[in-house]
């Protein structure tokens, strides 16, 4: 029996580690927990530009939430200018996607 698990599998299961550690961040930024969400962010980036795991298609995806939820980090730093270019970046993609942005 192989202990490894089928690709599939792994992808949707890393798609999830980066969505939660985006929702956690979300979640730090809330509670004034700046050094925290920093962290977080730098490794859902880092987890989400993995293509041994993802799909292009997939990895673009989830830049996309990495990057707005990077904007409401910078936001809430009031570093406007950061928080919009991540915005735009994410609002981009969801734009190549089909996807409506509000």
């Amino acid at each position: 029996m192989s202990s490894h698990l089928p690709l599939r599998i792994m992808m949707i299961l890393w798609r999830q580690l980066v969505l939660t550690c985006n929702a956690m961040a979300s979640i730090a930024v809330q509670n004034k927990k700046q050094e925290l969400c920093n962290n977080i962010l730098r490794k859902a980036e880092e987890w989400s530009s993995r293509r041994d795991v993802l799909t292009a298609d997939m990895r673009k995806e989830l830049k996309a939430y990495v990057n707005e939820t990077t904007a409401y980090f910078y936001y809430r730093k009031k570093n406007y200018g950061v928080a919009k270019r991540s915005m735009k970046l994410a609002r981009a993609e969801y734009e190549t996607r089909g996807e409506n942005f509000y």
